[in-house]
């Protein structure tokens, strides 16, 4: 399944994921995510019923689905960000340190294992070659070796005439 949610697409996948978990539609699913505001389309409404005589409407799909609020048009995601952090007295500098010091504490637990558990490599394909690592390179170490593993096992495809 493909969600296209702008910015929200790997947090809706994983919604979807829970969802059919809960529903036991499923066993096992494995959910990722990954935006790319920059290729956003630009949208023609009624495009598909044939465009009519008179002036047609192109919307940009970014300014639609992301940066603008759902609730009033118009209105920037940064203009309402701005004024909640005004009107609840959060300084820049504040921000600021609260961004460092959840950095921080993701690098601590990253170096020290705690949520070692929880992450877990893939390779894609034969190709795919080292998909992540921790601190010390151990997970490298066992994509490669899975990697070459599956090279081994795997034979060459033979292409079929039609």
């Amino acid at each position: 399944m493909t969600v296209n949610k702008m910015c929200g697409s790997g947090m809706r996948a994983a919604m979807f994921a829970h969802d059919m978990l809960l529903a036991s539609s499923a066993d096992v699913i494995v959910v990722g995510g990954m935006e790319s505001m920059t290729n956003a389309p630009y949208l023609l409404p009624k495009a598909r019923g044939g465009m009519r005589m008179g002036h047609g409407q192109v919307l940009d799909h970014m300014f639609l689905d992301v940066l603008e609020d759902a609730y009033d048009k118009g209105r920037l995601m940064g203009a309402f960000a701005a004024n909640f952090a005004s009107s609840y007295e959060f300084s820049r500098e504040s921000q600021d340190a609260f961004a460092v010091e959840s950095l921080r504490r993701a690098q601590r637990t990253n170096e020290d294992g705690s949520f070692a558990w929880e992450i877990a490599c893939a390779a894609a394909g034969p190709r795919a070659g080292p998909q992540g690592r921790d601190g010390r390179g151990t997970r490298r170490a066992a994509v490669r070796r899975t990697s070459r593993r599956f090279r081994r096992s795997s034979r060459p495809l033979r292409r079929t005439a039609r």
